[in-house]
C-alpha cells in the first residue's frame, strides 16, 4: 500500500497472446484501483481472442489525471501500431471511465477507438469526491462533465453500464 500511495506516473501492464484475433483493448481501472482488478476481465477477454490487452496503472493519489490521460493515449498508438489493427477498445471502471472521457477529447484517440466502455463511472459527479484526498479525485467533482467527444466521420460507439443491486443494466449513452 504504501507504494501504491508514493508511485508517481503510470505504468502498464502488457499481455499478449499468440492468437491475436481482435481489436486490442485498454483497461483504466478507478479510483483507489489497480491494474489488478482486470485479472478476470484479461482472463476472459484472452480466451475470447483478444490477444493485446494494456492495462494502465496509476495512483490517483499521487498522479494528475491529464498524466494518465497521456499515457493512455501513448499506449494506444503503440497498441494500434504494434498490432496493425485499424482501431481499439477502451474500458474504463468508475473514475477510470471519467479519464477515458477526458483523454477522448484528444483526436488521435478518437481516430483510433472504436468502442469506449464506461463500468459505473460517474459522469455527473460524484458529491462525496469533493471530500476524496488525491490529484485525480477533482475529474469526479464536475456535475457536468458535458458531452463525449464527437467527430463526425469517426464512428465511435459508447456503452455505460451502471450497477443497480444485483444486476448490470444499460446506461442512457445518449445522455453521458
Amino acid at each position: 500500500l504504501p507504494g501504491a500511495l508514493l508511485r508517481r506516473g503510470c505504468e502498464t501492464r502488457l499481455t499478449v497472446a499468440e492468437r491475436n484475433a481482435r481489436y486490442p483493448v485498454v483497461l483504466v481501472h478507478g479510483y483507489v484501483g489497480s491494474e489488478s482488478v482486470w485479472t478476470a476481465l484479461r482472463n476472459a477477454l484472452t480466451d475470447a481472442g483478444f490477444g493485446y490487452l494494456v492495462s494502465l496503472n496509476y495512483s490517483c493519489f499521487a498522479t494528475d489525471s491529464a498524466d494518465v490521460c497521456a499515457e493512455l493515449l501513448r499506449q494506444a498508438r503503440i497498441a494500434v501500431a504494434r498490432t496493425g489493427a485499424p482501431r481499439m477498445h477502451l474500458v474504463g471502471h468508475s473514475m477510470g471511465g471519467l479519464i477515458m472521457r477526458q483523454a477522448l477529447g484528444h483526436n488521435d484517440l478518437a481516430d483510433v477507438t472504436a468502442t469506449a466502455v464506461t463500468i459505473a463511472s460517474p459522469h455527473h459527479g460524484a458529491p462525496l469526491a469533493r471530500i476524496a484526498p488525491g490529484r485525480c479525485a477533482r475529474i469526479m467533482h464536475s456535475r457536468d462533465q458535458g458531452a463525449p467527444a464527437h467527430h463526425p466521420g469517426r464512428p465511435l460507439r459508447w456503452l455505460a453500464y451502471y450497477s443497480d443491486t444485483d444486476r448490470i443494466v444499460p446506461g442512457e449513452s445518449a445522455r453521458l
